[in-house]
């Protein structure tokens, strides 16, 4: 019986409302007197609801529903950019990839394979004693992931700079 009750808060708005038939009443007290958990929801849904009794409401103006409906009909405004600046950043995003590309092709990164930082300043040893670990590091895996991000941007700068505003103004014009 317990079970039924704590499992269904409708009942308890139902107690509370007075819409529940006297047997229904006698039964669902029987169950409050059995379940603190059901005197404790009950209990807290009066509080609820003595609390939003005192509340005051506020009056919206007259002009809501008018402001409410003419900012639905607006268009959303977003963040445009313009067809030109978003082909200089473009490009400046396929410079950029093509250079990394470039120098992993050329092995630049192949040399470094770890990163240590034990004698690159005197700082290190100066205030601390003991070697620090070496990390091992794969250069060319790291500048091959900013690469594929960086490739991944462009293609995002694509299509919400060039793609987008040049087919949305074919459609306006069909």
């Amino acid at each position: 019986m317990e079970k039924d009750f704590n499992n269904s808060e409708h009942k308890i708005l139902d107690y509370l409302d007075g819409t529940m038939s006297p047997a229904e009443i006698e039964f669902f007290e029987q169950s409050m007197k059995n379940a603190q958990t059901l005197r404790k929801k009950v209990a807290e849904q009066r509080l609820l609801e003595s609390t939003l009794k005192t509340m005051r409401l506020v009056d919206p103006s007259s002009s809501f529903t008018q402001n409410v409906m003419t900012r639905i009909q607006e268009s959303p405004q977003s963040f445009n950019l313009s067809v030109r600046n978003g082909i200089l950043l473009l490009l400046g995003v396929m410079v950029v990839s093509f250079l990394a590309v470039w120098l992993v092709q050329s092995g630049v990164f192949d040399q470094s394979t770890a990163l240590n930082v034990n004698n690159e300043t005197g700082l290190i040893s100066k205030y601390i004693k003991q070697p620090l670990p070496s990390i091992p590091v794969n250069g060319k895996l790291i500048v091959n992931i900013i690469v594929l991000i960086n490739l991944a941007l462009g293609f995002l700068i694509l299509d919400r700079a060039v793609l987008r505003p040049y087919f949305e103004r074919r459609m306006r014009h069909s």
